[in-house]
């Protein structure tokens, strides 16, 4: 049975936008169980980044609740962004998996609903951003290999180096999460 994952647009823009690398993407949707919304499928997947319809087809369609009046209530984030943003309903979903003990990771790389959703305590130990799903591809679920995974951070942080446009963060990465996570990281797998 294969795991199931909750991930917000930037995960699937971060592989298929910002490395070029639809394989990658595959790699995971062949091995893990992914669900998104109306929100992520509809409004931010397949409009703006240019998807092919089978991605959108390997992810499970989840009609989900509607969370947006709890989380205005619970967040301190402006109304708009509870009600449009694509990381709000992934983590509604991700929390109606969780209820049921069946949600394995939810991956969030904007830190203000990453940390609302650690504030969930069925959340918190599952909710991570795309560098931390990416290691624990690797030494947790031995998803990809050893080889694969430091390709992969490689290839990220390949892109932040390279990307002209300092308006745009390429994977999510900033200068900050680079130098603190990311890099480390790398040198720590290369170094196991």
């Amino acid at each position: 049975m294969k795991h199931n994952i909750v991930a917000d647009t930037s995960f699937y823009s971060c592989n298929i936008k910002d490395l070029s690398r639809l394989d990658l993407l595959l790699h995971y949707l062949e091995n893990y169980q992914f669900h998104a919304g109306h929100i992520i499928l509809d409004k931010e997947l397949l409009p703006n980044i240019d998807c092919d319809k089978t991605i959108a087809d390997k992810i499970s369609r989840r009609e989900s609740a509607n969370y947006t009046e709890l989380f205005k209530a619970l967040c301190l984030r402006d109304d708009k962004h509870i009600e449009e943003d694509g990381e709000y309903e992934a983590i509604g979903i991700a929390l109606e998996l969780a209820l049921t003990n069946e949600l394995h990771r939810l991956i969030i790389d904007d830190s203000t609903p990453r940390n609302f959703a650690k504030k969930i305590p069925l959340l918190k130990e599952k909710t991570m951003g795309t560098i931390g799903f990416i290691r624990d591809s690797y030494h947790k679920d031995r998803i990809i290999t050893k080889e694969q995974c430091i390709a992969h951070l490689k290839g990220i942080h390949r892109a932040y180096e390279t990307n002209p446009d300092k308006t745009h963060r390429p994977c999510s990465m900033d200068e900050k999460i680079v130098k603190n996570v990311l890099l480390p990281l790398i040198q720590e797998l290369e170094n196991a």
